[in-house]
Parts: C-alpha cells; structure tokens; sequence
C-alpha cells in the first residue's frame, strides 16, 4: 500500500476550553512534572495512565497529528520515496498511551514499534493494537542503554528505522538533548528524525537549560545529519491552564540522518 495526502486525518483536535476551564485544578495537579528527573515523571506518568487519554483528548492535544500530517505531506506522500510505503519501519520514541501510533495507522503504516518511559502508559499504548507485537519497549530516552535490536546495524539485513518521531517530549524532565544522538543510533542511513517542540524550547534564552538548539547545530555541523524543514503550529488553541497547556506556538520539525559515504579502495 502506498501512503498518499488523501490518508491523513481530517479533523484536528480542538480543545473543548468549557470543560478544560471548568476542570482546571486537575490540570494544574497533572502537570507537576519534575524539571530534572525523568524517572519521577515515569512514575507519576504511570499515575495518569488511565486518566490521560481523556484529559488530552479534552484538552485538543495535537502534536500526533500534527506530526502525521507533516510525515505524509512532506515526504510520505512523494512518489517513490521510502516512507510512501505502509511497511516501512517507523520508531515512535516516547509513544506514551499511543496516541502518536493510533493517527499513524490511520494515514496507512503498519510497522510501528514504540519506547517509553512509563510502563503503565505502555500497556495502554499496546492495548490499541497500532504497535508491532513484542517492539514496545520500556526505557528513559538518553539515560538507558537501547536494546541492541533496535540499533542499526549496517552488517544485518533488515536493520534499523526509516523514521523516528517523538512527540511533545522535547521538554525539562522529559528527553535530554541527548534524545537526538539515541535517535540515530536507531535510523538507517538517510532515515528521517521528526519531532514536534514548542517555540520556547528551541530558544536559548527560554528552554530552562536543555540546550536543544545547540545539540541539533553540533549535529549538523559534525555531518550527523541534515536540517530539512520545520512546520509551525499551535498547541491547546484557546486555553489558559498553566505552563504546560496553555496556547503556545510550537513546530514540527524534520531532520536527515546522513547517508553512507561509499568505501573507496
């Protein structure tokens, strides 16, 4: 099968701001990230497993769509390009209950696998059977070690990810910008890295010191990888409950893993 424009989803979330205002304490209370330790927010994500599909759904959150969009637009959709076939592997680092793997399936891919932090947010991601069977893993993105099956390896036929996308976890106490370096690892040569990031993220002066910017350009500039577009939206359109889901400016953005340069005798 083959992905085309005609296969991403039609309607984009949009927050229903009576609910969410009327119900603002419990998003005040669901926000209380840690801004340092990842394996906290593990836990307290493993807290709301049950609860945060429907406070999201709720809240309008866009990001999975927002990154399907983007994948099927820009490159999914081009004749004979690698991610115009439904096969073709996609890594979906942070896929939290899954709702990234859901709209994906949706615009046509069938081989999805999944890591994240939050074991009770992966069962719930597994239960919605957008993932490959036994390629859902559990680890912290750039604190654990990645399971050797998962890395690329150019001497095993088969190996490694056409994409890799993360979605909304480019945040303090989330993935640390050394995220980009795991997704790599993962990539086959000439795979795409997408994420979405909101806009004060990607500014020095506001990110809270997690120096996403700085990683990304020293990938660059080491020939890692290539810039090859950024999208710009909005996420939770509309709303005021705080920090972390209020309207703010975000993109998708979307990066090249460099291509093997051939041996030369």
């Amino acid at each position: 099968m083959r992905i085309s424009s005609n296969t991403i989803p039609e309607d984009e979330p949009i927050p229903d701001c009576e609910h969410c205002t009327k119900n603002q304490l419990a998003y005040i209370v669901y926000d209380q990230f840690d801004n340092i330790d990842p394996s906290k927010n593990a836990k307290h994500y493993n807290t709301y497993a049950q609860k945060y599909d429907a406070m999201h759904d709720k809240a309008g959150f866009n990001d999975p769509y927002w990154l399907t969009k983007v994948i099927v637009e820009r490159l999914g959709s081009q004749p004979n390009h690698p991610l115009s076939h439904s096969a073709c592997r996609l890594m979906d680092f942070g896929c939290g209950t899954g709702r990234l793997g859901v709209e994906l399936k949706k615009a046509g891919y069938v081989n999805i696998s999944g890591v994240d932090g939050s074991t009770e947010m992966i069962n719930v991601a597994y239960s919605k059977g957008c993932y490959q069977a036994e390629h859902i893993y559990s680890l912290l993105v750039g604190i654990d070690a990645l399971p050797s099956e998962i890395v690329y390896d150019a001497s095993k036929p088969g190996s490694g990810f056409d994409a890799v996308l993360a979605s909304a976890t480019m945040l303090p106490g989330h993935f640390p910008n050394s995220c980009y370096s795991e997704m790599l690892k993962v990539l086959r040569p000439g795979g795409y890295l997408l994420f979405s990031i909101r806009d004060n993220m990607m500014d020095p002066d506001t990110d809270e010191g997690c120096n996403f910017v700085g990683k990304l350009e020293e990938l660059v500039v080491a020939g890692e990888m290539i810039f090859v577009d950024s999208v710009a939206y909005a996420k939770y359109r509309g709303l005021d409950l705080g920090p972390c889901m209020s309207e703010t400016p975000a993109s998708v953005k979307i990066y090249k893993k460099k291509t093997e340069k051939p041996m030369t005798n």
